[in-house]
Order: C-alpha cells, then sequence, then structure tokens
C-alpha cells in the first residue's frame, strides 16, 4: 500500500525507487536473519563442534541482524520525511533506534537469553561493527538527503518560473483578443523547467502544456504572416479546448494554479475527472439525454448538413448548451464526455446512427 501511494501520488522527493530498494535489502537481511537463526538453534540443538560453521553462522547472524535494523531504520526515516517533510522527526527516530538497537544488542550478548553453552562473543568488536554500520548509512543518507532538498528546491523554483511564464502567456494572449496584433513573447526552453517539475508534481501537465504552446507557435505564425482571421480561428480553438474538450485533464488555468501551488510548497488541486460526483453526474445526463442527442444527430446525418464529426460534435455541444441543465454546469468539459459517451453508444444501442473509427453515420 505504502508504495502504490506514492507511485499514485509521487511524494515531495520522489524517491520511491530508494524506498523499494531498501526495503528489498532489509527483507533480505531478515530472511538471512531467520535462516541463519535456524541453524544457530540447530547447531545448539545436535551439539555441533565444528568451530568453522558456528563462527560462519554468528558472522551471519550480526551482520543480517545488523543490516536489517539499518535499513528499516532507512526506510522508516525516507517515510516520515516523504510523509512529514520534517527531518528532525527523522534524526529522533533514528537516535531512538539506535539506542534500543544498541541496548538489546549488548543484552544479548551478555546475558545469553538462549543459553547457548560456550557464548563468549567479542563484545567490542561486534558493537564497533554494528556501530561503523549505522554510522556509514547515516553518512549515506545524509548525502542522499542533501542531493533530494536541493533537487526539490530547484524545482520548485521551476515551478515558480512556468507558473509566472504561463501567467504572462495568458495577459498576452488577452491582448491578442482585444485586438493586439504583436507576437506572443516567452522561452522556448520552457520544457527543461518542467522536466524538473515533473520529479514532484502530483499530476502529469505535459499534454495541456505541449498544446498550449503549440497554439502560441501557430498564433505567432499567423501573427508573422499577417493573417489575423487564422489568429481569432486559433485563439477560439485554444479557448474552447481548455474549457470544454475532456481530454483536457486539467484547463491552463488550473495548470497555472497548480505550479504555484507546487512552487510555494502546497498540495496540488485534483483534476474534475478524479471526482466520482462528476463521474455519476455524467452517467445521469447520458441516462437522460442519450435519445435526444440521438435524435438530433441522426437529424444532422439525414440532412446531409454536416458529416464532419467535429462539426457534429461542436453542434451537439452549442445546442445543448442552450438547455438550462447544461448552462447551469460548472464543468463544461462535462458536456464532452457525456457527447463523446453517447457517440459511443451509437453503434451497440442505435438502430440509426454509427460510430466507427471516430466518424459518425446513417447505418
Amino acid at each position: 500500500m505504502l508504495f502504490n501511494r506514492y507511485e499514485k501520488h509521487p511524494a515531495s522527493y520522489r524517491n520511491t525507487k530508494l524506498l523499494k530498494t531498501l526495503a528489498t535489502i532489509s527483507l533480505v537481511s531478515l530472511y538471512i536473519f531467520l535462516f541463519s537463526m535456524i541453524i544457530k538453534i540447530g547447531l545448539w540443538a545436535t551439539k555441533f563442534e565444528l568451530i568453522f560453521w558456528n563462527d560462519l553462522v554468528n558472522v551471519f547472524l550480526v551482520v543480517s541482524s545488523m543490516m536489517a535494523i539499518v535499513f528499516s531504520t532507512a526506510i522508516l526515516i525516507e517515510y516520515v520525511k516523504i510523509k512529514h517533510g520534517v527531518v528532525v522527526i527523522s534524526i529522533a527516530i533514528t537516535i531512538i533506534l539506535i539506542i534500543i538497537v544498541a541496548i538489546g544488542t549488548i543484552y544479548f550478548m551478555i546475558a545469553n537469553p538462549l543459553k547457548w553453552e560456550d557464548y563468549n562473543p567479542d563484545i567490542g568488536g561486534l558493537i564497533g561493527g554494528f556501530l561503523s554500520s549505522i554510522a556509514a548509512m547515516l553518512v549515506i543518507m545524509f548525502s542522499l538527503s542533501t542531493e533530494e532538498r536541493r533537487n526539490h528546491k530547484l524545482a520548485q523554483t521551476s515551478a515558480r518560473f512556468l507558473a509566472s511564464i504561463l501567467n504572462d502567456l495568458d495577459t498576452q494572449i488577452r491582448r491578442l483578443e482585444n485586438g493586439w496584433h504583436e507576437p506572443i513573447i516567452y522561452p522556448e526552453n520552457w520544457m527543461q523547467y518542467y522536466f524538473s517539475v515533473y520529479e514532484i508534481a502530483k499530476y502529469d501537465y505535459l499534454e495541456l502544456l505541449n498544446k498550449e504552446f503549440d497554439y502560441v507557435r501557430l498564433i505567432n505564425s499567423s501573427l508573422n504572416n499577417k493573417n489575423y482571421n487564422s489568429t481569432k480561428s486559433l485563439l477560439v480553438g485554444r479557448r474552447d479546448y481548455n474549457l470544454y474538450s475532456f481530454s483536457c485533464t486539467f484547463s491552463y488555468l488550473e495548470v497555472q494554479e497548480n505550479l504555484s501551488r507546487i512552487g510555494q510548497g502546497n498540495e496540488e488541486k485534483k483534476s474534475w475527472v478524479d471526482s466520482n460526483d462528476y463521474i455519476k453526474l455524467a452517467d445521469f445526463l447520458i441516462d437522460q439525454y442519450y435519445s435526444v442527442i440521438e435524435n438530433y444527430v441522426y437529424g444532422i446525418l439525414l440532412s446531409n448538413s454536416s458529416s464532419d464529426t467535429n462539426e457534429i460534435e461542436i453542434s451537439v455541444r452549442n445546442w445543448l448548451l442552450k438547455n438550462p441543465t447544461f448552462q447551469e454546469l460548472q464543468e463544461k468539459r462535462l458536456i464532452s464526455y457525456v457527447i463523446f459517451r453517447v457517440f459511443c453508444a451509437f453503434s451497440q444501442k442505435s438502430e440509426r446512427v454509427s460510430y466507427v473509427w471516430g466518424e459518425l453515420s446513417l447505418k
């Protein structure tokens, strides 16, 4: 559950791979410890006196137990850092665990609770090896944590920069909508900033960003060619995409807001497609308006006024928007989602209209 959670919702440091590696090593160490313990008990029970095998099993017991303890501690530290982002808590937990393990180890070696005969371990050597292992792991973990914090800070800075870029683009596009004819200015290397943000982002915004900058490039091309009618069409297409396209998981403004949240260290807002309420509402609207949409599409195809699926979809959407039920929807992308679901149902439910490979036609 822990790893599935962080794969679905990447953590601030996105170190799921590190957690998995630590867990694997810890489990392997634990298995080796248990296996060695079984052998040790067997040797003790059978009074097996070959010193080499006894010493070898002792080494496996000590090393595997230390590794299991150290890597389990490392997992706990990484989990606390991911969940709370408080390094102080991790350090406190580490110190407490080290003290507990050290006391337990000393008691086990001195008291010999299993009552093994001729049990005379090198206590100083064992404790020294244990502490050396702990120190080495702490040094490695501190180095990893330092690099992760540096990358996290860089990603937050990149998120703030990307948010400011989108805000500036929006300002320039509003000017174009009001009659401005100057090309849009933006940094063409924006993607390198996004790749830094992607490491800590909860959601993937690349599709929307690629679409947005594609629109910007096309708009600039039309402006440079003084094709202002094309500019207007592109501006309308961009607006409709952000407002109505259900494939647009996040709109332009939603991406801008979430990037700002990432830059401030706050949690991102979830997408509308993650809301069960919207999915239930879509199912309800499909049940209520399937026949209505089918009749409307059938009328268009029968009159041969249009056979282009995109044009028909826009016509259906504009027609539905005259209905108070659809006018009151806060999430307009739900309308396109309902239309698409109805189109997909034509092939099985409709006796008059077919929808195959994205094309509408009469049966």
